[in-house]
């Protein structure tokens, strides 16, 4: 509405500076300190838009008090004479528009442009009037406007007492007017009057509930707190509780000790975080439907008064009115929105579509059987480097692809040929479809037929999605039943394995013992033990990856249990002279964990990233951050790398890259296992030829509530 009145008021030679003037005046009279100033600029701001000189305004006396002094500028002589004269002509004119809540015509006084009531529902407080050339409608439409905003401002002063003290409340009261009156965007409503209630009532918490009147149920709660962050609550039957009270009968409603009411209901009255002592509810009634009701939970101060129920209640009403006002802006919207996509769809409307693919982030398209581009989205446009209307006309392998002919794999072949949706999977290894750990993204392109009246398919649209997350949590879970599975049987056998192994090593130690130095067979029985030893390490390596009973945490610094690991390893790394970086955060908050089996973790990862580098160029980084919540630690090398149909199988158990007699492929799984223990996560990246990366994430421990 205030959009279109700005067009007609320009449309009539007046200026309005491509300002909306609602909203000017509005903030006119929020941001005056008192109301008799907020009068007088309201005043002056109605005769610039309307391009005349002199006003005035005349308020309705209370009952028992005196007639308020009358609000003028710039009179003409013929007023002037009679305001001084409760009986006059101009007098009695303005006390008939304000108690009828009706304007007048021009003709009704001598000079007169135009008149409007200051009223608001129910109450009827003063009258505006205009003097000058009589008005048109754009004009007389903007008066009738600006006094529904005067009068609601006057309304909401008529709640305070004029003490000054009160002025803080009166400033409150004014912005939570202005923005019911300048806008019909509905968050923005309930926002703005949330947060105005709470800061002029000083309450604890409050909350603005909306009603389903189809199903009898809340579409939601909406609660603020002495946090900035709302707390909401969906789906709430209003058959109980004092909110269900006050909306069913549709009277406000105030409980000193809600503990004692049996009315109260935690779940529906109560806020989480707050222990509900008084309760305050006026209900949202607009043009006989109730929408909802405005709650206010706990005063800081003493108890709820009457005052407070009397300025909930008005508030209430007008927040109701802004409510309604924006229902039905939304509904219009809707139906016009669907009418303008009824309309372009017949029309086949290129912009349309555009306007649609904008707002998804995936990139998605629409080609004809010639491959060519009919429609692309933003993110489209991105991939290709392009504006969306210069892809128009192109082939999509490309202006999308940089390819010659049709994509390997292309889903739209499919699509053409069977009449039906198509999908296929690919796997990019540009520079720019590789993602922060260097490996690369997979993507999962869609194809969906678009047919003719005839049932002919003509075009078809493509949808591309980066699935490489989706697919390495799928792999994780695979990996965790492949473990488990595992596990359960190298329990199994090592136990077996264990006693029989256990019997040959203690024999073959006797033999050392009784075969004296130099005999023939005391080599044998050295290959006996040092074989021996060998599958014993192997079935401790068993156990340690099968075992899963919870071990005893404690709170644990990363960068110790990495000191010590370095302490194992310093030696071996000297003799190999290998370069190691070290990049520790210092002063790292704790993980609730085990320094034992991090150690080992660490441990494990630095003797892999010395088996892969180079003894002469070797170089190892090992480093700790701090990351959104996680303590994040990575062990690169410079080493041989390992190829991407390797790299997914690192974790498996007993699956090892080294050479036979090197390794028996339990280490890694068993640092999977732990980490996860940890509540962790441990990645792996790797180039051949460039070198491997393992990553691994551990949370922090949770922070005591306050």
């Amino acid at each position: 509405m205030t959009q279109t009145l700005s067009v007609s008021l320009a449309r009539v030679g007046l200026q309005t500076d491509g300002l909306d003037p609602l909203e000017e005046l509005n903030d006119l009279l929020a941001e005056s300190p008192d109301l008799a100033l907020g009068l007088r600029a309201a005043l002056k701001h109605c005769l610039r838009v309307l391009g005349r000189e002199g006003g005035l305004i005349l308020l309705q006396p209370a009952p028992g008090a005196e007639a308020a002094e009358p609000v003028a500028h710039q009179l003409p002589t013929e007023w002037t004479a009679q305001l001084a004269d409760p009986d006059s002509s101009l007098v009695r004119l303005a006390q008939r528009i304000a108690e009828a809540g009706q304007a007048e015509p021009f003709y009704a006084a001598p000079c007169l442009a135009g008149t409007a009531p200051l009223s608001t529902r129910g109450h009827h407080w003063g009258a505006l009037l205009i003097a000058g050339q009589p008005c048109h409608r754009a004009e007389s439409e903007f008066l009738l406007a600006a006094g529904r905003a005067i009068g609601r401002t006057i309304q909401l002063h008529q709640l305070l007492p004029a003490d000054s003290g009160y002025q803080p409340a009166q400033s409150a009261l004014n912005k939570i007017a202005a923005t019911l009156t300048s806008t019909l965007q509905l968050d923005e409503i309930l926002t703005s009057t949330v947060e105005g209630i709470r800061q002029l009532l000083k309450v604890e918490a409050a909350s603005l509930v909306l009603r389903d009147d189809e199903r009898g149920e809340l579409i939601f709660k909406k609660t603020l707190g002495g946090e900035p962050d709302w707390i909401f609550q969906y789906s709430l039957k209003v058959d109980r509780g004092l909110i269900g009270e006050c909306i069913t009968t549709g009277q406000p409603l105030m409980v000193h000790d809600a503990a004692t009411d049996p009315r109260f209901d935690s779940g529906l009255d109560g806020v989480v975080g707050f222990e509900t002592r008084g309760v305050l509810c006026a209900p949202l009634n607009a043009r006989g439907h109730t929408l909802g009701a405005i709650e206010l939970i706990n005063k800081q101060e003493g108890r709820f008064t009457r005052y407070d129920q009397d300025v909930l209640v008005s508030m209430g009403a007008s927040v109701a009115n802004a409510l309604y006002n924006a229902r039905l802006f939304h509904q219009i919207t809707v139906a016009n929105a669907a009418l303008e996509a009824s309309r372009f769809e017949l029309l086949r409307s290129r912009s349309t579509l555009q306007a649609l693919f904008d707002g998804i982030t995936a990139p998605i398209y629409i080609v004809d059987r010639d491959y060519r581009l009919v429609a692309a989205n933003l993110a489209s446009a991105q991939q290709a480097g392009a504006a969306p209307a210069a892809l128009v006309g192109q082939t999509c392998y490309q202006a999308l692809y940089g390819s010659t002919a049709v994509c390997s794999g292309c889903p739209l072949v499919e699509t053409w040929s069977s009449g039906k949706g198509a999908q296929t999977a690919q796997r990019r290894w540009a520079r720019d479809d590789l993602d922060r750990n260097g490996t690369p993204v997979e993507w999962e392109t869609n194809s969906y037929p678009i047919r003719n009246d005839n049932g002919q398919v003509t075009q078809a649209i493509v949808f591309s999605q980066d699935v490489t997350e989706k697919r390495r949590l799928e792999a994780s879970l695979a990996q965790s039943e492949k473990l488990a599975a595992v596990g359960q049987l190298a329990a199994g056998v090592a136990h077996e394995i264990n006693n029989p192994l256990a019997a040959i090593i203690a024999n073959s130690q006797l033999l050392q013992r009784e075969l004296p130095v130099g005999d023939d067979r005391r080599e044998s029985v050295d290959l006996i033990a040092l074989a021996g030893d060998r599958a014993s390490r192997v079935v401790r390596d068993l156990l340690d990856f099968a075992r899963q009973e919870p071990y005893q945490t404690a709170p644990t610094d990363v960068n110790a249990s990495i000191a010590s690991a370095l302490t194992l390893v310093d030696h071996e790394f000297r003799t190999h002279s290998l370069n190691l970086i070290l990049d520790l955060e210092q002063n790292l908050p704790l993980i609730e964990g085990g320094h034992d089996r991090l150690q080992g973790v660490w441990l494990n990862l630095l003797m892999n990233a010395r088996d892969a580098v180079n003894s002469t160029q070797g170089e190892i980084r090992l480093t700790s951050r701090r990351t959104d919540g996680h303590i994040v630690v990575t062990v690169a090398d410079n080493g041989v790398g390992i190829p991407a149909e390797r790299l997914s199988r690192v974790f498996e158990p007993f699956y090892t890259t080294k050479a036979p007699g090197h390794g028996t492929g339990l280490g890694l799984s068993v640092c999977h296992q732990i980490i996860k223990q940890h509540g962790g996560d441990i990645q792996v990246s790797s180039l051949p030829g460039q070198g491997t990366t393992f990553t691994v994430s551990l949370p922090l421990r949770p922070q005591p509530a306050l």
